[in-house]
C-alpha cells in the first residue's frame, strides 16, 4: 500500500522533552504517532469504508520496462547523393 506523510506543527521545546523522555523510556515517537493515527483511522472512518480500502488491488501504475537502446548510424553520413 503507498504511504504519505503527515506533517503537523508542534511546539518545538515541547517535542524536544518528548523525544528526550521517549529514548528514556526506550519508545520511538513516530511508532507512538503511527499507532495513534492507526486508532483515530479505526475509530473515525467506517468498517465498510476500511474493509473497501484493505481488499482492492494495488493501483499504482506498474513499471515501466526499460526503453531499447537506438541504433545509430555512421556520423555524417546523408541519405542522397552528393
Amino acid at each position: 500500500m503507498k504511504t504519505d506523510q503527515l506533517i503537523i506543527p508542534f511546539d518545538a521545546e515541547k517535542l524536544s522533552a518528548l523525544r528526550m523522555y521517549a529514548t528514556k523510556k526506550e519508545v520511538s515517537v513516530e511508532a507512538e504517532l503511527a499507532e495513534s493515527v492507526d486508532r483515530l483511522y479505526e475509530k473515525l472512518v467506517p468498517t465498510a469504508v476500511r474493509e473497501y480500502i484493505e481488499n482492492r488491488p494495488d493501483t499504482s501504475p506498474p513499471a515501466r520496462p526499460p526503453r531499447p537502446a537506438r541504433s545509430r548510424g555512421k556520423s555524417g553520413e546523408t541519405s542522397g547523393g552528393v
